[in-house]
């Protein structure tokens, strides 16, 4: 395994791909390139720490079809989600299928930077805890879809569902899952 965290950028646009490379690396990220969703997969790594950079719209697969691919494959990496189309839909279905940012091109350095810096920072945070925020997932997941939770309803049964997570964890990842709510503002599925 990588110890260094990545930043795995997708784009199919080459010049946008440079420039987004080059800025990240500047920053002081290490940083890999790739053109399409395919590419990508080719090399798909889930024990690389890092995040995903990812273009909404890619030429053949697009980026919501990676994120449900790479989520169906339990790749956990934290997504930022790069868009040229302001379509709200499109930001809803990323956001609930747990991405932890949604971002207009063109985007303020410092706002990608920021983004950036705080999926690495949740990588991090989750990869710390193991294998036990996957197992918890799963359960709080089958709970959630299953309707056997009994956890308070503060935000809907989909926020249960992080919530039951929450509680699986120990007293220091309880806050760990608060976090992501607050952070995903209030996304469901964010550990599925």
């Amino acid at each position: 395994m990588t110890s260094t965290p990545t930043v795995f950028v997708v784009e199919d646009d080459a010049d946008v791909r440079l420039g987004l490379t080059r800025l990240l690396h500047a920053s002081g990220f290490q940083v890999s390139g790739f053109a399409s969703a395919e590419e990508y997969l080719s090399v798909c790594d889930p024990d690389t720490p890092g995040c995903l950079l990812l273009d909404l719209r890619l030429a053949r697969a697009s980026g919501l079809e990676l994120q449900d691919l790479l989520r169906d494959r339990g790749v956990l990496l934290p997504i930022v989600f790069l868009t040229g189309h302001d379509r709200v839909e499109d930001g809803v279905r990323a956001m609930k299928a747990g991405a932890l940012d949604f971002l207009q091109k063109p985007v303020k350095d410092e706002v990608l930077l920021d983004a950036i810096r705080t999926a690495i920072a949740q990588d991090a945070i989750v990869r710390s805890e193991g294998a036990d925020i996957q197992a918890c997932g799963v359960l709080g997941h089958r709970l959630a879809v299953k309707g056997q939770h009994g956890f308070s309803d503060r935000h809907g049964a989909h926020d249960d569902h992080i919530f039951g997570v929450a509680t699986c964890f120990s007293d220091q990842s309880r806050h760990v899952g608060v976090a992501f709510l607050d952070a995903a503002q209030s996304t469901d599925q964010i550990f599925v």
